[in-house]
Order: C-alpha cells, then structure tokens, then sequence
C-alpha cells in the first residue's frame, strides 16, 4: 500500500512538473526601425522582424513560438513585412500578436 501510494504521489507530481514547463510562455518584442534580428527579443533589444517573417535573419529566424507565446510590436512603428506563423496556440493559451502597446 505504501508502494502504490509512493507511486501515485510520485507520478502525480512528475505531471504537476510537466504541466508547468510547458505552461511556461515568452514575450518577444519587435521594433521595425530599431530593432536587430540578432538581439535578444527582448524590450531593451527588440527585434526588427517577427518570428515567421521570411525577411526575419538571426535569433528572430530561428524562434519557434508555442502555445501562450506574445510578440509585441513598437507602438507607432509601422511593420514592414509578412508573417507566416507555422504554429498554434490552444483555445486557453492563443498566440498573441499585439501592436501599440510597448515603446
């Protein structure tokens, strides 16, 4: 009996572990007129392309976005580009592409 339990507490928290890594999200920021495919995607070093945009070169290029993930964009900084997302999100953790509301 202790066994089984020991079992069940034990996968019951493996779970618990494996649910909060992938609830994990990223905010990535993108300013087109400042920004460098080689930053970090960060607010102090935003990108200039998108995650998707065929244009987008270095660490911009190669980030995947997963379920819960948000890119922002500079405010009053028109996007000049295309995005092809090959990803998604799920009904309770979309993929959130936001504009105007950093910068």
């Amino acid at each position: 009996m202790i066994r089984t339990m020991a079992a069940i507490v034990t996968a019951v928290l493996l779970a618990g572990a494996a649910c909060s890594e992938s609830a994990q999200s990223t905010e990535y920021f993108v300013d087109y007129a400042r920004g460098s495919d080689n930053g970090a995607g960060t607010r102090d070093r935003p990108w200039k392309h998108a995650p998707g945009d065929p244009a987008a070169d270095g660490r911009a290029a190669a980030a995947s976005l997963r379920p819960g993930d948000v890119v922002r964009f500079r405010g009053g900084v028109p996007y000049r580009g295309t995005i092809k997302v090959n990803a998604s999100g799920s009904p309770d953790r979309p993929i959130v592409f936001s504009g105007s509301d950093f910068g």
